[in-house]
């Protein structure tokens, strides 16, 4: 079984069927272009990863995605074909973004009634407005 290669800059055949040439840079931008071309809307939930021997796999974000490359397989396939890339099969692979979890949330820090009071005062004489607001928010976090 053959190992795929990163399209990235080591890919060692050629798409035009000179399979001992390395792939030039130009070949390399013609598959990446030419799956934007083809690819519609799943253009921002794919990626074109590795390409080996007539096997083009697709990283998806989601398996909704990987679904709806996978029904498009054969059309896809003739269009890049059309395009002159030797592309005979496309391999789908679900590879979700990692979300990082949400930041928990710090609780608001209290001051005292002292505190909230000079706060307002010193709001009080302000004539920028948003400061004024700002400030008369942050005197409403008293214990």
């Amino acid at each position: 079984m053959k190992s795929f290669k990163k399209i990235s800059g080591i890919i060692k055949h050629e798409l035009s069927g000179y399979s001992d040439a390395p792939v030039s840079q130009i070949l390399q931008s013609q598959l990446k272009d030419s799956w934007r071309k083809h690819a519609g809307d799943s253009i921002l939930h794919t990626f074109p990863l590795l390409f080996q021997s007539g096997k083009l796999v697709i990283y998806c974000n989601s398996s909704a995605w990987s679904t709806t490359i996978r029904s498009q397989q054969s059309t896809l396939v003739s269009k890049l074909a059309a395009d002159g890339l030797e592309v005979r099969e496309i391999k789908v692979k679900v590879h979700p973004v990692s979300m990082s979890p949400a930041p928990k949330r710090k609780e608001a820090i209290r001051i005292s009634d002292s505190t909230s009071n000079q706060i307002k005062s010193t709001a009080s004489r302000l004539s920028h407005q948003g400061l004024k607001e700002s400030l008369l928010k942050l005197a409403k976090r008293q214990n």
